[in-house]
């Protein structure tokens, strides 16, 4: 009788143990693919194996062992019950629901986006230092054998003009869908404007700098036998910037805990019930942003990416892209962004003015665009954030786009 109810003990732990492992990292990884997980992933995943192997050594052991086993859970109860509701918010975005920085009601094309697309998941290091995408195919969504959101090289046409429009996730295609990409929309707009002798590839990658644009680049020159490039850049690394001069005081955007939505929530709630202290404007005004104009990473990026275009004889234009600050007028959605950007994010476009300003001047001349008002002409919102735009905003930024690539063709 006694090894009777042993064995069903035994049953019990290895039943949990199995779960522990399932839900563990590595069984995450074995079971979805995912070899990059978060920071906040493992907190969750490792909490949650933590408990379920107290409760393992629980059901085994006997006596006092057993009593200290159900004291660990009692202590890890609560760090699990945090977890849970940190899924939970996460999973209905409770950040943007309380102040809002991301709104995708204004996409049009509701494309569904597998979770491991938007998660460190979906790409690698490569060794010339730029991100790569693993290989992945959907009805809208395509990253390519080589690690590209664009087609597979093939072999050159006669009198074909080759375009790369490189940048971040704005060019990617941020939760849209290939056809609505901003390299997409201007391959559209050039071929309705006669020009069939043209194709694009979108050379953009999710957070890259212009550096490491300027490194995809030369290691994908040859392969795609490229004749242009349009750098349409500028927003990494002026967010980069801003963060890393505003973490060098302790702050609530330092660290990994930043990435939790249990946080996001107290850092929305606390940056609207109260506007930054004239200390705080002060600070970022005298010490911050001087700093951060000295660590601007987007003056010599541009001038690299000018001397290896020179040197490799490809034509290369330089766009500062739109910001959602940097509208005369919002309405809508972004409004209501402005109103939590300000507050969380301030003085960032005090930052972004003279960043691009700097860039413009010191930029190659007459291959310097800012496309900071390109919306002006409407009240249209068309801002997902404070970086990405829906379709119809892509739309106008390469039709935009158009009569800057179109000199090269003549």
């Amino acid at each position: 009788m006694v090894q009777k109810g042993r064995s069903v003990e035994y049953i019990i732990a290895a039943s949990i143990a199995l779960a522990a492992f399932l839900i563990s990292p590595l069984g995450i990884e074995l079971a979805a693919g995912r070899s990059d997980l978060s920071f906040r992933v493992n907190v969750i995943s490792l909490t949650c194996v933590l408990f379920l192997l107290a409760l393992v050594a629980a059901v085994l052991t006997r006596g006092r062992l057993r009593r200290v086993c159900f004291h660990a859970l009692a202590w890890i109860l609560p760090f699990v019950v945090l977890a849970g509701i940190e899924a939970v918010a996460l999973s209905i975005h409770l950040a943007d629901r309380i102040a809002p920085l991301e709104d995708t009601s204004l996409l049009v094309r509701k494309t569904p986006w597998p979770g491991h697309l938007l998660s460190d998941a979906s790409w690698y290091w490569a060794p010339g230092g730029f991100r790569l995408y693993r290989e992945w195919h959907s009805n809208d969504i395509a990253f390519n054998a080589l690690g590209l959101r664009t087609a597979m090289p093939t072999p050159k046409a006669p009198g074909e003009w080759r375009i790369a429009v490189s940048g971040g996730s704005a060019v990617w295609g941020w939760r849209i869908a290939d056809a609505d990409t901003i390299p997409a929309q201007l391959w559209d707009v050039l071929r309705r404007a006669g020009r069939s002798n043209v194709t694009v590839y979108n050379f953009g990658i999710g957070g890259a700098s212009l550096k490491e644009e300027v490194a995809l680049l030369k290691h994908f020159r040859d392969t795609y036998a490229l004749d242009q490039v349009l750098f349409y850049t500028g927003g990494n690394d002026v967010i980069a910037t801003y963060i890393g001069a505003a973490n060098k005081r302790a702050g609530p955007l330092a660290g990994n805990a930043a990435t939790f939505e249990l946080v996001k929530v107290a850092m929305r709630l606390r940056a609207m019930w109260n506007e930054p202290s004239a200390q705080v404007l002060q600070w970022l005004d005298d010490k911050m942003l001087p700093a951060a104009l000295k660590d601007d990473t987007l003056r010599p990026a541009i001038a690299e990416a000018d001397s290896y275009c020179s040197t490799s004889k490809l034509r290369c234009d330089f766009v500062l892209q739109p910001m959602m600050y940097e509208r005369k007028s919002h309405s809508g959605a972004e409004a209501r962004m402005m109103q939590t950007l300000a507050r969380v994010y301030p003085r960032i476009d005090v930052l972004t003015a003279r960043i691009f300003a700097d860039a413009m001047q010191a930029g190659p001349a007459g291959r310097m665009h800012d496309f900071a008002h390109i919306f002006d002409g409407t009240e249209q919102p068309f801002f997902l954030d404070f970086v990405h735009l829906n379709e119809a905003g892509n739309r106008i930024a390469a039709e935009q786009a158009a009569p800057i690539v179109v000199p090269a063709l003549r």
